[in-house]
């Protein structure tokens, strides 16, 4: 989740300073791959996330309304696009932790 907060802040940032280069695509299995999510410290995972949602929840007040930028496969986006595929990714993401939870016992 932190790296899926920490891309929407450069997204909205990009929408803030820059919006006319647009943003990439990313591969979130390839990212994970990359990152060993599996092998990562909990107590450092935990600090880094509340330090993304602070830097996502000011990018995204800051983020203006009404203008957009490029993506490869989405086409346009707005600053609310990625605010909603955001809000989508951390229902998904607390949907696998509390089958994780179940499984665990």
């Amino acid at each position: 989740m932190v790296d899926v907060l920490r891309i929407g802040t450069e997204r909205l940032w990009t929408l803030t300073l820059e919006p006319t280069i647009g943003v990439p695509c990313w591969d979130e299995n390839e990212l994970a791959r990359v990152r060993s999510y599996a092998n990562l410290s909990v107590p450092v995972g935990l600090r880094a996330h509340a330090r993304a949602v602070e830097e996502w929840v000011t990018a995204a007040e800051e983020a203006p309304a009404g203008v957009e930028t490029a993506h490869p496969e989405l086409g346009t986006i707005t600053a609310l696009d990625v605010i909603r595929r955001i809000a989508h990714e951390t229902k998904h993401h607390l949907v696998d932790i509390e089958r994780g939870a179940k499984a665990t016992g």
